[in-house]
């Protein structure tokens, strides 16, 4: 999302400002302004919710639970193995920070990194 518009995969940018909703049925995905909420939902998948400024709510659908990782953790009900850090040494490729410092959380978000994705970041 950016200064009123989100992008979806490659498509066209949508201005939030210009319409009150948007779907597609075709693959259950909706789009719905609620005054300065912003809600894209792809159905059985996940919502997400902004204020279009600093707030991002996520909620998984049950098709994805338990089948993911990240910064928002694994979704498998477990919150104590949510923070999985990118590790090419394990043999899951992911390291679990138990009771993390503050310097392992930055290097928690770092490693989720996609290289050149945030060019202030390389």
């Amino acid at each position: 999302m950016n200064h009123g518009h989100v992008k979806i995969n490659d498509g066209p940018e949508i201005d939030l400002d210009a319409f009150n909703g948007w779907e597609d049925k075709t693959i259950g995905l909706h789009v719905q302004r609620y005054n300065q909420m912003v809600n894209i939902t792809l159905d059985g998948y996940f919502m997400v919710s902004s204020s279009r400024k600093e707030n991002v709510f996520v909620k998984l659908g049950e098709r994805l639970q338990g089948k993911i990782c990240g910064l928002m953790g694994n979704a498998d009900g477990n919150p104590d193995n949510d923070i999985q850090m990118i590790d090419p040494f394990t043999p899951s490729g992911l390291r679990v920070l138990q009771n993390p410092t503050m310097a392992e959380i930055n290097m928690f978000g770092d490693s989720w990194l996609k290289p050149g994705s945030c060019p202030e970041f390389d």
